[in-house]
């Protein structure tokens, strides 16, 4: 009995120790957490991911004030005003990484929702094989595919020669063999 008294006692005092609280800080600190409308245990969440009240009054100030997408954002190593960047052209926390990883920065990004992609799929797989927004926007605005416009534009036909091409009943191999010859298509 004695044993399960003393076991008893050491599980009591770890699980109040590891309470967060207030303690250690000042009422000046205290107050400062309050102000940004952290609860202590949002304090001790921010504090054991390394951020300090500063840093969090950073990220309120910039418009991401959800616990969790701050520790998201700041997990990926965005400043406050990056991601903010981010999420003023519609890309969360969730979709950033994508993009990143394909070496494209916010305003590359900015630049193909300008020329009207908007699907992060579409964005990624037109710019993964060269197309900068402007260009594939020539290729969609004449009807065409990723596909065929890659194939074209390895060819060294512009979307508007391409279409001429094809208007005019030509397969892309044909297309090139007549131009090797110096012919245009039918006008």
């Amino acid at each position: 009995m004695k044993v399960i008294a003393i076991v008893l006692s050491v599980f009591l005092i770890t699980a109040c120790g590891s309470t967060p609280s207030w303690e250690g800080m000042s009422q000046s600190e205290i107050a400062q957490w309050k102000s940004l409308g952290a609860s202590v245990e949002e304090v001790d969440r921010y504090n054991k991911s390394g951020l300090t009240q500063t840093l969090v009054k950073a990220w309120h100030e910039a418009g991401i004030k959800d616990q969790l997408e701050v520790l998201d954002w700041h997990k990926l190593k965005f400043t406050p005003q990056s991601a903010k960047s981010w999420k003023d052209i519609g890309v969360n926390v969730e979709d950033v990484s994508a993009y990143t990883n394909a070496d494209l920065s916010q305003p590359d990004v900015k630049s193909w929702q300008e020329y009207g992609f908007i699907a992060q799929q579409q964005i990624l797989n037109w710019s993964k094989v060269g197309f900068t927004p402007e260009l594939a926007k020539s290729w969609v605005d004449l009807g065409f595919s990723l596909e065929q416009a890659s194939a074209w534009a390895s060819k060294k036909f512009t979307a508007e020669e391409a279409k001429q091409w094809i208007d005019s009943g030509f397969a892309l191999a044909d297309a090139v063999m007549n131009r090797e010859k110096g012919l245009e298509p039918v006008q």
